[in-house]
């Protein structure tokens, strides 16, 4: 049946410098959108720095624009900081087949 179509991506994440969880605070707060591309990495290495996270467009991957809905940070006791994020889509999600 032809209609309004929504759609949401969530992650989870490790807290770290490279993912700037700060900026993705400010963005929810001041209800700004968020442009985003979701895929496969082209490699993870024993970094934590962004060069490290590169998008490998050899792959498909998802685009598009929207609001975050929901940011968690959370962390057990002795545990690894971790984030869960969850974006409400604003417009088309965008999916670009691999090279």
């Amino acid at each position: 049946m032809p209609g309004t179509i929504s759609w949401t991506m969530s992650t989870s994440a490790l807290f770290t410098d490279a993912n700037n969880y700060d900026a993705l605070f400010k963005k929810m707060t001041a209800r700004q959108p968020v442009e985003f591309k979701f895929g496969y990495a082209t490699s993870l290495g024993d970094s934590t720095t962004e060069a490290d996270l590169t998008l490998n467009t050899n792959k498909s991957y998802y685009s598009g624009t929207g609001y975050i809905t929901s940011l968690e940070l959370s962390a057990g006791n002795n545990e690894v900081a971790s984030f869960q994020l969850e974006i409400s889509g604003n417009g088309k999600l965008t999916l670009t087949e691999g090279a």
